[in-house]
């Protein structure tokens, strides 16, 4: 871990400074002053703002630092709109075409971030929904004082072609939170989609939500170019309500796709409802796994957010895999928490050998009863050059 300078010192001074108790975080691990960005940050319970895979708003055949700077300025916009901000960012995750592209973004991100807050990053090199963009970024953030009783969409576009409107961003009440691993059904593209949506909705009525309490639908699909026709056939099976915030990332296996979702819990149905920090849940008609939970729900205590996470990669697949976990393991001590209080991981690999090694990893290092909802998905690249793993994962504090 860095040591923390005097300058992390007086930029955390100044950034505390600028937060009332209601707004920052609880906790912040491995502040970087020159990123203004952390290893982890700890969350007590609050409302939050989740948003879409958001594009540049006007710049999308200008030059990728064009892009980036307006990218980030779209990003303050939509935010501002649901009362929250760039100060009160806590999560980025980062999206480009090209590594030199998210290295633009990640100093324009910085440039705007600094000495207001030290949110933790991911990044992924894959291809995006328009040809024309190079960069794009979703977020969760606070949303100080705002006391809201459900899901909340802000910022409804017109769908193309169809009476749906998507949102652009979603306000995620206090409370419980559910996420759902990412599920698929096969058949071609148009088949796969269809059955896959249909197989999320009814995970959702298993837990006793619906449409209403869904905040983000991440799509991994292959290729992109049919980013477009899966949204649209999402949006024509969800009906009669806005359509939840999307993101799409491209990945390299045999499916056509795969869908993952976070969902307020507040309307969790009886028996899903408990004390425990976080419960793992399989739906009936699904095996499960000792390697990722098909659900795990957030019930109490604070979040834990971690930042994308590297290994040393001076040796081989195996050392750079178990290194991450090393690292992870250590930052979820240092935010309070552990590996048996994890709620969703998410794994980037770029390519099959470091996939198969982290399968083995976490049966080595998961307890089988409570791994948490996973997806893993095969990518250009996972944001830093020579690096085959990158991992971010959401955890919960036990009280």
């Amino acid at each position: 871990m860095r040591n923390v300078t005097l300058a992390t010192v007086l930029v955390l001074f100044a950034w505390s400074s600028s937060f009332t108790s209601e707004t920052k975080p609880a906790k912040v691990v491995g502040p970087d002053a020159t990123t203004g960005t952390a290893q982890a940050v700890v969350l007590d319970d609050a409302t939050l703002i989740q948003t879409t895979q958001l594009l540049p708003a006007e710049s999308r055949e200008g030059s990728s630092l064009e892009q980036a700077q307006d990218l980030i300025s779209n990003l303050g916009k939509v935010l501002a709109n649901a009362g929250s901000g760039l100060q009160h960012l806590v999560r980025a995750n980062l999206y480009a075409t090209r590594q030199e592209h998210l290295d633009e973004l990640k100093l324009e991100l910085a440039r705007s971030i600094s000495r207001q807050t030290f949110p933790v990053v991911t990044a992924v090199v894959t291809a995006l929904p328009l040809t024309e963009v190079v960069v794009a970024i979703d977020a969760v953030a606070i949303v100080p004082g705002a006391k809201a009783e459900g899901v909340v969409y802000k910022q409804l576009l017109a769908q193309p072609g169809q009476q749906a409107s998507l949102a652009q961003a979603a306000v995620l009440p206090a409370g419980p939170k559910v996420y759902v691993s990412g599920q698929y059904v096969k058949g071609n593209f148009e088949e796969a989609t269809q059955r896959t949506i249909e197989s999320l909705e009814s995970t959702l009525r298993f837990l006793g939500l619906g449409w209403k309490d869904v905040v983000q639908l991440k799509t991994f699909l292959n290729p992109m170019s049919r980013a477009g026709e899966a949204r649209q056939i999402i949006a024509s099976h969800i009906k009669g309500q806005a359509v939840p915030p999307m993101c799409f990332v491209e990945w390299s296996p045999g499916l056509p796709l795969e869908i993952e979702l976070v969902a307020s819990g507040n309307k969790l149905a009886e028996q899903f409802r408990g004390d425990a920090p976080v419960s793992y849940v399989t739906p009936p008609g699904i095996d499960p796994s000792a390697v990722f939970s098909r659900i795990a729900v957030i019930h109490s205590g604070r979040s834990v957010y971690v930042s994308g996470t590297y290994g040393d990669i001076s040796s081989n697949a195996e050392k750079e895999v178990r290194d991450v976990f090393a690292q992870l393991r250590s930052l979820l001590q240092q935010a309070g928490t552990d590996f048996d209080h994890m709620a969703k991981a998410t794994y980037y690999v770029t390519n099959d050998a470091s996939s198969r090694i982290l399968g083995t990893v976490r049966q080595e290092l998961y307890n089988p009863r409570r791994p948490p909802a996973a997806s893993k998905a095969l990518v250009k690249g996972v944001g830093k050059n020579g690096h085959s793993l990158m991992l971010d994962m959401i955890a919960v504090v036990p009280r």
